[in-house]
């Protein structure tokens, strides 16, 4: 579990990942609450991460995003009282 990515989206930090298996593709939401680039393609990876840095995003709007959903909201807590 990408347990990174659920941190820093409960921090409210834009977030780029790329779309391997481990999770970020359901942590993100398909994409819809932080940038997924393809594996392997690093001129991808670095246009989302500048994207990132030079967009003002929405936090609120991503959090209610993404604990809309009872999994990320499950998914938060176990992270954050893992031993």
């Amino acid at each position: 579990m990408p347990v990174v990515l659920i941190e820093a989206l409960a921090a409210g930090t834009p977030v780029v990942s790329t779309d391997c298996p481990g999770g970020p593709r359901e942590v993100l939401q398909g994409g819809m609450v932080g940038r997924l680039v393809p594996v392997g393609y690093p001129k991808a990876l670095s246009e989302a991460m500048k994207e990132a840095l030079l967009q003002q995003p929405d936090h609120q709007g991503d959090k209610k995003l993404l604990f809309s959903r009872p999994e990320a909201r499950n998914m938060l807590f176990l992270s954050r009282h893992r031993s």
